[in-house]
């Protein structure tokens, strides 16, 4: 059963483009002669970078002023640099008239696409603030709160400093 995933409207024209792109990659690979499938499967690997990029600077625009846009840019720039190389393996594959390497290569490809896309809607649709980063998406704090004792899982915050003996571990 194939997932239906909700975009929302400012990636839709990014996202609809990404899956033409790997329709057109899936039909390059499968049914076409060599020569024309080098072309085409290496065309089409590069579209859907195109789109992933072009997608991935409308998330990132979208957090402009949140503090997060930092880290996420090298989050996401790794990510696309996993799916450049995937892409540069299609077109190596492909040349080559590579059918096994083709396969796999389009598989991986098509796996690090996925994977970049939960990753932009994830962060396009609820970008995180401190609250949600300390507390987990319930608002209440998680296994690791818990874990390591932090004010967060005891619910209150850390005693004044003069309650504090001289000899504990905080001094």
């Amino acid at each position: 059963m194939k997932e239906v995933i909700e975009v929302p409207a400012p990636l839709g024209r990014q996202h609809r483009r990404c899956a033409a792109g790997l329709a057109r990659l899936s039909t390059a690979v499968d049914g076409a002669p060599a020569r024309p499938r080098s072309a085409a499967a290496g065309e089409a690997a590069e579209e859907v970078l195109a789109q992933a990029r072009a997608a991935a600077a409308v998330v990132l625009g979208s957090l402009n002023g949140t503090g997060r846009k930092t880290p996420v840019t090298r989050f996401l720039a790794c990510r696309l640099d996993r799916l450049a190389m995937a892409a540069d393996e299609i077109a190596e594959a492909a040349a080559a008239d590579d059918a096994a390497a083709l396969s796999r290569s389009t598989l991986r490809f098509r796996v690090l696409t996925t994977a970049m896309w939960k990753v932009l809607l994830a962060v396009y649709r609820r970008p995180l603030t401190s609250s949600a980063v300390a507390f987990g998406r319930s608002g209440r704090p998680g296994p690791s709160d818990v874990a390591t004792g932090s004010p967060a899982a005891a619910g209150s915050r850390r005693p004044p400093s003069s309650s504090r003996s001289a000899s504990s571990s905080w001094s």
